[in-house]
C-alpha cells in the first residue's frame, strides 16, 4: 500500500511539471513581437513594454533598448532592463528628430530577440495621445488615418471617427468610423483637388476623449506617395508627415 501511494505521488509529480513545462512553452510559442508592445514617441523619450510573465525562465536576462540618430548611426543612446520587469524607457532623445530604436535581448536556448522601429519624436508633448495616431495617406479621392496599437483596455471602450469636411461648403462632408482594433480609417469618395478640414474624433466611453484637426487638399490624380498636409487645431507637425513606424521581429534559434 505505502508502495502504491509513493507511486500516485510521484506521477503525480510527473504531471504537475509536464504541465508546467507545457504552460511555459505554449507562452512562448506565441509570436514574440506579440508579447511586446511599443509606446508612442515622446518628444525626448520612447517605452516599450512585454508579457514580463512569459518569460519567466529568463526574468533576469538582461534587454538592450537602443536608439540611433536616423541621420548618423553612430550616434546612439541606450538604456538598460531585466526582462522580469515588464517595461523599459529610454530618455534623452532629441526633440522633432528620427531614430531607429532597437530592442535585443539573449534568452535562453541560443533565442536571440530582435525589434526594430523607427520614430520621429514631435516636438513637444502638448498631447501624447495625439503620437498614437499618423495622418495619410491622402488620394485624389480619399484620406485616411492609421494608428499604432492601442492599449487592449482602453481599446475597448474607444470609437474613432473621421470627417471630411469641404472647406469651401462646410454642408458637404463624408464621414467613417472605427474600431480601434482596425487599425485604420479612410474617408472615400473626396473631390480631386479639394481642400477639405479634416477631424479625427475618439470617444471613450462615449465622451469626447481626442480632436484633431487638418487642412488637407487631396491630389489632383491617382493614389500618388505623396501626402500635402498643412496642419490646423492642436495637431503636431512632425508627427503627420508621412512618418513610417515599422516593427519586425528577427528569431534567430
Amino acid at each position: 500500500m505505502a508502495s502504491q501511494f509513493h507511486l500516485i505521488l510521484l506521477l503525480t509529480s510527473i504531471l504537475a511539471g509536464n504541465h508546467k513545462a507545457t504552460s511555459r512553452k505554449e507562452a512562448r510559442e506565441q509570436p514574440l513581437h506579440s508579447l511586446f508592445l511599443w509606446g508612442p514617441p515622446f518628444s525626448t523619450k520612447i517605452g516599450l513594454s512585454w508579457d514580463r510573465g512569459a518569460f519567466s525562465e529568463d526574468g533576469d536576462k538582461v534587454l538592450t533598448l537602443k536608439a540611433a540618430l536616423t541621420s548618423d548611426p553612430n550616434n546612439t543612446k541606450a538604456t538598460y532592463q531585466i526582462l522580469g520587469y515588464g517595461r523599459a524607457t529610454l530618455e534623452g532623445l532629441t526633440p522633432n528628430t528620427s531614430y531607429i530604436v532597437t530592442a535585443t535581448a539573449n534568452l535562453s536556448g541560443n533565442t536571440i530577440l530582435v525589434l526594430r522601429k523607427h520614430i520621429h519624436t514631435p516636438l513637444d508633448d502638448e498631447d501624447p495621445m495625439e503620437n498614437y495616431f499618423h495622418w495619410g495617406p491622402v488620394t485624389n479621392q480619399s484620406i485616411q488615418v492609421s494608428w499604432d496599437q492601442l492599449d487592449p483596455e482602453d481599446a475597448r471602450s474607444m470609437i474613432v471617427t473621421l470627417t471630411a469636411e469641404m472647406a469651401s461648403k462646410p454642408s458637404v462632408e463624408r464621414s467613417e468610423s472605427a474600431i480601434p482594433s482596425l487599425g485604420r480609417i479612410t474617408v472615400d469618395g473626396l473631390m480631386p483637388d479639394t481642400l477639405y478640414i479634416a477631424t479625427l474624433t475618439v470617444l471613450k466611453y462615449g465622451r469626447q476623449f481626442l480632436t484633431s484637426t487638418r487642412d488637407i487638399r487631396t491630389l489632383k490624380t491617382g493614389h500618388g506617395g505623396v501626402t500635402v498636409v498643412t496642419t490646423s487645431g492642436s495637431g503636431i507637425a512632425s508627427a503627420i508627415l508621412g512618418l513610417l513606424f515599422t516593427c519586425t521581429v528577427l528569431v534567430l534559434a
